[in-house]
């Protein structure tokens, strides 16, 4: 036992962190988190929404959560590049990536045509249903972007102004990107979107199954915790399951089915009191039961914090306290 302990804190753990840190992992994480007012503004609206059933009159708020949550997917797809190119250092495109990935992206959901020459697209596509296409869209064309960001046409003392340059820099990659997108969608008519789900059915399965969600939440929130490697790296799959997990939920409800997702946002509350773990009983006991002077103050210090699901000073600080004694 103490070898495998050695190991998960000397090998193991330190190899999780660095995996955290990675640019890709961090850019998705990070992306999912900036667009998180969005999810907060939509799941709010939701709510209110239901009033409507209940009293007359009651104004229809449905169209904030359009615009909010209902267009994750297309936030998401300008942020991941955008944030990859900041991470890697490629700061003067990073706009750029941002665009190029709301470009692919629409392509990549199979727009139709009506008979005036307007584009259609299906609005689930655009929200939480295709957020697994948008990080995908996203990090391929972060991956363009950033293997040409080394090559430019113009030498470093030139005297062109660096906006200009950045248009010419820019053109060979985002080309490429929406070239692409127009091969395989609207020439050879494959359906990148549904290949992208298809691929990923049997992890979003999985994941949506009672014993999928069980080992996600074991693996993350006690396993990970115990050797001090916080639950931000499995962040981004975590996120991905849970928001496709209301999108299949919502869509059952509104089909007159029930919702029999549970890898959903509510269920998931169960496992965060406190934060990732159920940590609010340890802070009130520590604050409240330990004889230790030293955990009082500890779990004092983090009441606050844990009380608004925020648990790092509490779990952070504990285990210093424990390896220090």
């Amino acid at each position: 036992m103490k070898k495998f302990m050695d190991w998960m804190t000397n090998k193991f753990a330190p190899k999780m962190n660095k995996l955290a840190r990675n640019p890709w992992i961090a850019s998705v994480q990070e992306a999912i988190l900036t667009a998180m007012p969005m999810i907060f503004i939509g799941s709010f609206t939701t709510i209110l929404t239901a009033f409507g059933g209940l009293i007359d009159g009651f104004p229809d708020f449905s169209p904030l959560s359009t615009f909010s949550l209902g267009l994750l997917s297309l936030y998401l797809a300008y942020l991941v590049p955008y944030l990859l190119m900041e991470k890697k250092r490629h700061n003067k495109t990073k706009k750029e990536a941002g665009l190029a990935g709301i470009g692919f992206f629409l392509m990549l959901v199979g727009p139709t045509f009506d008979e005036a020459g307007n584009i259609l697209f299906q609005s689930s596509t655009l929200g939480n249903g295709g957020m697994i296409a948008a990080l995908m869209a996203g990090l391929f064309v972060g991956f363009v972007m950033n293997a040409f960001s080394t090559h430019s046409f113009f030498k470093e003392d030139s005297a062109i102004p660096d906006f200009i340059t950045v248009w010419f820099d820019t053109l060979i990659p985002i080309l490429i990107i929406l070239f692409v997108g127009w091969l395989f969608i609207f020439q050879l008519h494959i359906n990148i979107f549904d290949c992208i789900y298809t691929l990923f059915s049997p992890i979003l399965s999985a994941g949506d199954s009672f014993l999928g969600f069980v080992v996600l939440y074991f693996f993350g929130y006690t396993f990970l915790y115990t050797f001090g490697i916080s639950t931000w790296v499995i962040y981004p799959i975590e996120s991905a399951l849970i928001l496709q997990g209301i999108a299949a939920n919502q869509a059952a409800v509104a089909a007159g089915n029930a919702a029999s997702v549970i890898n959903a946002d509510g269920v998931s509350y169960y496992f965060t009191l406190g934060g990732g773990g159920c940590t609010l009983a340890l802070g009130l006991m520590m604050l409240f039961m330990a004889k230790s002077k030293k955990c009082k103050v500890i779990g004092k210090a983090s009441l606050v914090p844990n009380l608004c699901n925020i648990n790092e000073p509490l779990y952070l600080v504990h285990q210093s306290h424990l390896i220090r004694f």
